[in-house]
């Protein structure tokens, strides 16, 4: 397909561009204690979230990034983490998100991760942090034992009811609170436990989940999930079923200077799809082909006209991608069936499924930094399976540089 066609048709379909706007942010505070969690735009003492677009209440700001029936960004979001080395899923919609590399004067040492706010009732505060933290034992104690015992208790064997009542033995925190926890079975760790902590006189909950793997025995990967008391349940049953089962560590990364990639714009770059024959090749737009499918690969700027002005984060990127949904569906005999969205280091991508007329389709949209749109978009005849894990795979061999500052301790995705 023609450059000028194909982004004709890419602007149409997407019916408006849009920027975002970036929220004030902050790093989600160390591990241990109560207190924790992923508090990422500052409180005001009215009750309204402070940031870029001026005080707004907590549910204005959750309404602007919820997207309407016609247009679903999906709730599920795959986190890949290829610097502190996992990967996670995450069941819930997010309103925003931080990336966290700080020290902290603890035992936590580096701090190495993400940061989230959830979309939740207007009832309290949804938050999650995923990270990875330094695990250095106590003076005297050899790693092995440090990881494998709890207050100085071999967790090999230890019952639920004897790993709670040990830390009651050591620990005040039950005293004001209502606890709960345990020890989890997982694959490769060499210990992991749970804990549920909720202030007797607080309305939120707090669960924690911590691993220490085999493979990395010096470092501690923690989730926190914090949450109103009347969404417990809910929550908990999310945590278990999809958040803690999806964590695992990163495969060792392969070298990637052999691999071959194509120019697209500066900064963008493609993977080379493996059998697809190269139809075109011209500045900021590639068309590859194979058999039935087509694959072409471009950019176009995002305007100002959009709902959210300033710098282009993650509510404006989910904005972006609703609104290419809800335009699909506005042509007659179109579709979106499938849509999933993925935060690999810096980027945020949403990988979109669909067909229109007798055309199936599945685009991959990245917003860069710098306020450009990168599409890689396959087609081929209505009833091709586009979702097959090699397709996704060559869609999502779209490469966007950071076009900021990534070596500072904390930013805004």
């Amino acid at each position: 397909m023609k450059k000028l066609v194909f982004t004709a048709l890419l602007i149409a379909s997407l019916g408006m561009a849009v920027t975002v706007g970036a929220q004030q942010a902050y790093s989600t505070q160390d591990s241990k204690g109560v207190g924790k969690g992923a508090f990422l735009t500052s409180q005001a003492s009215n009750g309204k979230q402070s940031s870029i677009l001026g005080d707004v209440s907590s549910e204005t700001l959750a309404n602007m990034m919820r997207p309407n029936p016609a247009a679903i960004i999906p709730v599920a979001t795959e986190v890949k983490d290829p610097e502190a080395g996992y990967r996670i899923m995450i069941p819930w919609r997010l309103l925003d998100a931080v990336r966290v590399d700080t020290a902290v004067p603890t035992e936590s040492g580096h701090i190495l991760g993400y940061s989230f706010n959830l979309d939740g009732a207007d009832d309290g505060i949804y938050g999650l942090s995923v990270t990875k933290r330094d695990n250095q034992p106590a003076k005297g104690v050899s790693q092995k034992r440090w990881n494998t015992t709890w207050y100085d208790q071999p967790v090999k064997g230890m019952t639920n009811d004897k790993y709670m009542a040990v830390w009651k033995e050591h620990s005040q925190i039950f005293d004001r609170n209502d606890v709960e926890g345990g020890l989890l079975d997982v694959k490769g760790a060499q210990s992991a436990r749970w804990s549920v902590i909720s202030p007797k006189e607080g309305k939120q909950s707090l669960f924690e989940a911590e691993y220490i793997m085999k493979a990395d025995p010096t470092h501690r990967y923690t989730l926190t999930v914090t949450y109103p008391k009347t969404h417990k349940g809910k929550m908990e049953e999310e945590i278990r079923s999809t958040l803690l089962p999806s964590f695992g560590l990163l495969p060792k990364v392969v070298d990637r200077s052999n691999l071959d990639y194509d120019a697209v714009d500066t900064g963008i770059r493609f993977l080379r799809p493996k059998d697809f024959i190269m139809d075109e090749s011209v500045y900021d737009h590639l068309s590859y082909r194979k058999g039935p499918i087509h694959l072409d690969v471009s950019t176009l700027p995002a305007n100002n006209g959009g709902l959210l002005k300033g710098y282009p984060t993650l509510p404006g990127k989910q904005t972006l991608a609703n609104a290419y949904i809800k335009s699909i569906r506005a042509i007659p005999d179109s579709d979106v069936v499938h849509c999933e969205a993925f935060i690999e280091g810096h980027e945020v991508g949403y990988l979109i499924n669909g067909y229109s007329g007798q055309e199936a389709f599945t685009t991959y949209l990245v917003l860069t930094d710098d306020n450009r749109l990168a599409v890689a978009k396959l087609t081929a005849p209505r009833g091709t399976n586009l979702l097959a894990d090699d397709l996704k795979a060559i869609v999502k061999g779209l490469k966007v540089d950071a076009f900021r500052d990534t070596a500072v301790a904390t930013y805004v995705l």
